[in-house]
């Protein structure tokens, strides 16, 4: 790695990998529940199939998916659409950091 040691540098990139989903998360959910079309989304999302996930699968990914193309047309706002767009934004963001900080780690493998 040059000037830094693969130990620290696989540090940071496990930091980079792990640190920011939470903030993401955390950052969404205070976002949205400032909208009214946001509460109404995750009303929506509590109210949906969870009796138990892994044998109600079919219809959780359903109803997930329903109430992401309702939040697309913009069922829920333009306010919650913005705060999902965003969020998505983020994510992309955060993959390309993940991306460039596991590249040289690949790279750079004896």
């Amino acid at each position: 790695m040059g000037f830094i040691s693969s130990d620290l540098y696989l540090a940071f990139a496990l930091a980079v990998f792990f640190l920011p989903l939470p903030a993401i998360s955390v950052w969404f959910h205070r976002r949205i529940l400032r909208t009214p079309g946001g509460r109404r989304l995750m009303q929506a999302q509590r109210g949906a199939s969870r009796v138990n996930i892994s044998l109600n699968a079919p219809a959780s990914l359903r109803d997930g998916l329903r109430m992401f193309k309702d939040l697309r047309a913009g069922k829920y706002g333009q306010d919650a659409r913005h705060v999902m767009r965003r969020t998505w934004q983020l994510l992309a963001l955060w993959l390309a950091a993940c991306v460039l900080a596991f590249v040289p780690l690949i790279l750079t493998r004896p």
